[in-house]
């Protein structure tokens, strides 16, 4: 599939389409854990005067962080800026998504505060996660205050995130109260079947 992504470009060339920015992405989203061809991608793209945005190199950033490729994605960060894109929370959270499952969340939040990014609603959930993951449910909880304070309210992805580290640490009781506290919430945040597995 990699290759038939590349042959499309060429291929809407070839039929005298010219290719928009928006299309290119959408190729290398495709081939964004690929890395080696998510570089040949941007090339071409270059080579035929298609320019890239910041959702080219968001995409970039995305592929490298998935594969914890962490050093990859900030030196598409260095280049986006040398290009005049300033990065955004869909640039960082991949990162942060990374590196928060290896306990170093705070070195990226360090990060986004020095270019004046503050967490989004997506930014918390990821550290709730995170913190879940590695048995950290007091921080798992900090984050959810936190959260709330900055104007963001928990989702259903939230809650579900928290019950189930509250499980897998075996603190029922508290799974069972904050179950409650979701009811209590309104329809919209009803537990799921994910909720209960």
């Amino acid at each position: 599939m990699v290759d038939e992504a590349i042959e499309c470009f060429y291929l809407m060339k070839e039929k005298g389409f010219d290719p928009k920015t928006e299309t290119c992405n959408c190729i290398l989203s495709l081939l964004s854990r690929k890395e080696a061809k998510a570089k040949e991608m941007l090339a071409i793209m270059e080579c035929f005067g298609v320019k890239p945005n910041i959702v080219t190199y968001n995409t970039l950033v995305q592929g490298y962080s998935s594969r914890g490729r962490i050093e990859g994605a900030r030196m598409v960060i260095r280049e986006m800026r040398s290009k005049g894109f300033e990065p955004d929370l869909q640039t960082y959270n991949p990162i942060l998504s990374w590196m928060c499952s290896e306990g170093r969340a705070c070195e990226v939040l360090k990060e986004m505060k020095e270019v004046g990014l503050v967490p989004d609603s997506v930014s918390y959930n990821i550290l709730i996660r995170g913190s879940c993951n590695r048995g950290d449910l007091q921080i798992a909880f900090a984050y959810k205050d936190e959260m709330m304070k900055k104007g963001f309210a928990p989702t259903l992805y939230t809650y579900n995130t928290l019950i189930h580290g509250l499980f897998m640490e075996n603190k029922i009781e508290a799974a069972d109260i904050l179950i409650k506290e979701i009811r209590e919430k309104g329809i919209a945040l009803m537990p799921s079947r994910t909720t209960y597995s």
